[in-house]
């Protein structure tokens, strides 16, 4: 539903890892793989499973290592401020991390998030993912008009 919406409004397709990314019997790292290179912008929805989850945190590693710009979306589970969403991703993903991407987060500069979108807070009422959907719009939009 948002996926269509952020698509009609930037004018751009969207590749999601969940309900659309991939088909059963597809290898998932591969497909995760080529979704992050072909994307101009990653939109990172943060929850405390995603901190935790050793795939979620494949992604993570391999948009930041491929330089892709992120937009932070804290979804309601999210413990702690916005703020210092990265240094919470930092502390917590090192430790579910597996062996090759935990080097990758030790070694990433991580005073890089600051050029990432400034996050932003969702719920699920309709409202908020309305506004979720307008901000994460026009942060593509502001991101392809630069043209990096």
């Amino acid at each position: 539903r948002g996926r269509g919406r952020v698509e009609l409004a930037t004018d751009m397709l969207c590749w999601q890892d969940i309900s659309g990314g991939m088909g059963g019997g597809d290898d998932h790292f591969k497909a995760m793989r080529d979704g992050i290179q072909k994307a101009k912008v990653v939109v990172v929805f943060l929850s405390e499973r995603y901190l935790h989850s050793a795939n979620c945190i494949t992604e993570f590693v391999h948009a930041i290592r491929s330089l892709k710009h992120v937009i932070p979306v804290l979804l309601e589970d999210w413990q702690g401020s916005s703020k210092k969403w990265s240094d919470r991703c930092r502390s917590c993903m090192r430790g579910a991390a597996r062996e090759p991407d935990r080097i990758a987060l030790n070694s990433f500069d991580w005073s890089r998030c600051q050029s990432f979108a400034p996050p932003i807070r969702m719920d699920r009422s309709e409202q908020s993912m309305r506004v979720v959907e307008q901000y994460i719009s026009a942060c593509i939009l502001r991101r392809l008009h630069r043209g990096s």
